[in-house]
């Protein structure tokens, strides 16, 4: 708008509406001019000295807090004979404690409007539509179409009306078919704007604070948007960080459970963000809740360093996995030996990891064997407690290998073989080579090791210098004495034809 049409309401109201086709029209350009033109007064609301919020003030001033916000948009309205009221109640916006249960003995900290259109009237938040104050207490400009014509049961998350010290006149204002008691606003989990805009729901949880004895479990859902990244944070009361008490579990495309088993007892701060863009680096949040901890497990676990969610990634079936959905991503292992199949709709190039509570790898204790149909990833594990197992694959067109999927397991017990598997190669997957024994990489000196496996493609093996071909489809079962030190390599090649010999695996002799 040129300054020209600045100096009136009448004037801005005129100029607004003039290339509008509908009232709807008209009331959508009031809120943008508002939500661009208006900043919010930060250093009046924390210092607590008043700011101009009559609506011709705030129009010179371009600066007010949510009482002027919404006195503009009113006398942009009425200048156009546009039915709008002002609604001034509680809300759940900056500075919002949880737990706090509010009464009507309270005082009132804000201020919207709704707006009649289209048939009915309908909220307009422009307060919140122009953008939101951070932590340093500062005012951000960013504008949001949540706010404009919000749904009554997504308003009701953040806004209670409470007009005049009249409870039941003020309970039709929350255009609610069953209006939410003041108690109930209170306790309601708050979603942000970019869940509700999402479709993002916490069924199991539906209240702010949460009470956990031992461990608790929060479901969430997400079946209107797929939600392609998720994480958590879980904070102590000194706000120090404690995920290692917090995992994020995807149960398929759409539901997803959290589980907190706190370390000690107390209050801590649990965050939840997610995203539908996977080039989205930086999280938004989806909400927060507050975990009051009566009761601790006997013997605490830490869950193993994760920034995201155990499971399939959302483009497993892409890569080549068949039916991603049915693996489960938190298994129980019983005794240190653990195997998971998952079958493909093509031949893939896998690599697998195994992570540990403090975030270091190997990939010793872990094996791929592949088919033209599936992986199957066997893993050792040397001590009870919890383990990420991370399989990685080459996704088509490109030549580096990513993240496919993350599994939690739990195991029991330790392996009564804690030693890693033998060394593999890339020929080894490439030939579809499936190992019997031995599956453990060191073998005793001057002894005799039986060595079997089978593949479908391999013609002749070559073992500590001695050459073996293949006679019939059963299995390469070859017994060799082994000397005093050094290391047995089991090399093949599958064209009798050819020379070279390509390694498969490498044993250590003890």
């Amino acid at each position: 708008t040129p300054k020209s049409v600045e100096n009136s309401i009448n004037e801005l109201a005129d100029y607004l509406a003039k290339p509008a086709k509908s009232e709807l029209e008209t009331i959508r350009s009031f809120y943008v001019w508002i939500c661009y033109n208006i900043s919010y007064n930060a250093t009046a609301y924390f210092s607590g000295t008043s700011a101009v919020t009559e609506a011709s003030g705030v129009l010179k001033s371009k600066s007010s807090v949510c009482e002027g916000y919404a006195n503009l948009f009113q006398a942009l309205c009425v200048a156009k004979n546009i039915k709008c009221q002002k609604i001034s109640g509680f809300s759940k916006g900056y500075g919002h404690q949880l737990g706090t249960i509010l009464s009507y003995q309270n005082k009132t900290d804000h201020a919207w409007n709704i707006v009649f259109v289209s048939g009915k009237w309908r909220f307009i938040e422009t307060t919140w539509g122009a953008g939101h104050i951070d932590n340093k207490r500062t005012f951000v400009k960013e504008f949001t179409n949540f706010y404009f014509l919000t749904k009554p049961e997504h308003f009701i998350e953040d806004h209670f009306p409470y007009i005049n010290n009249d409870v039941e006149g003020s309970k039709e204002w929350q255009l609610l078919r069953k209006p939410v008691s003041i108690e109930d606003f209170s306790k309601t989990l708050k979603t942000t704007n970019v869940a509700r805009d999402w479709g993002v729901i916490f069924p199991s949880h539906q209240n702010e604070v949460v009470k956990v004895d031992r461990k608790a479990s929060i479901s969430m859902e997400s079946k209107q948007n797929t939600l392609t990244n998720v994480s958590v944070n879980l904070y102590g009361s000194s706000r120090e960080l404690c995920n290692e008490s917090v995992v994020i579990v995807k149960n398929n495309y759409s539901n997803y459970t959290i589980t907190i088993t706190p370390r000690k007892t107390g209050k801590y701060m649990l965050q939840i963000f997610g995203t539908i863009d996977k080039s989205q680096n930086v999280m938004p949040q989806l909400t927060e809740y507050l975990i009051e901890c009566m009761s601790i497990e006997d013997e605490f676990m830490s869950y193993p360093e994760h920034s995201g969610f155990y499971g399939p990634s959302t483009d497993c079936k892409l890569r080549g996995f068949a039916n991603p959905e049915s693996i489960s991503a938190f298994q129980i292992c019983q005794n240190g030996e653990f195997e998971l199949k998952t079958m493909t709709s093509k031949t893939l190039k896998c690599t697998a990891k195994i992570y540990e509570t403090d975030g270091s790898r190997s990939s010793d204790f872990v094996m791929i064997e592949q088919s033209n149909n599936s992986v199957c990833v066997k893993a050792r594990f040397i001590s009870k407690g919890y383990y990420k197992i991370t399989l990685f694959s080459e996704f088509e067109g490109s030549d580096t290998y990513s993240e496919a999927m993350n599994i939690l397991v739990l195991n029991k017990k330790a392996a009564k073989i804690p030693t890693p598997f033998p060394q593999t190669y890339s020929t080894t997957t490439e030939y579809n080579c499936h190992l019997i024994e031995p599956l453990v990489r060191n073998v005793p000196s001057n002894s005799n090791v039986r060595f079997a496996m089978s593949s479908p493609v391999i013609q002749q093996l070559l073992i500590d210098g001695k050459v073996y071909k293949k006679e019939n489809d059963q299995l390469w079962d070859i017994t060799l004495k082994t000397g005093d030190s050094g290391v047995v390599t089991v090399s093949a090649k599958t064209d009798n034809n050819v020379n070279s010999y390509s390694y498969i695996y490498q044993y250590v002799v003890d």
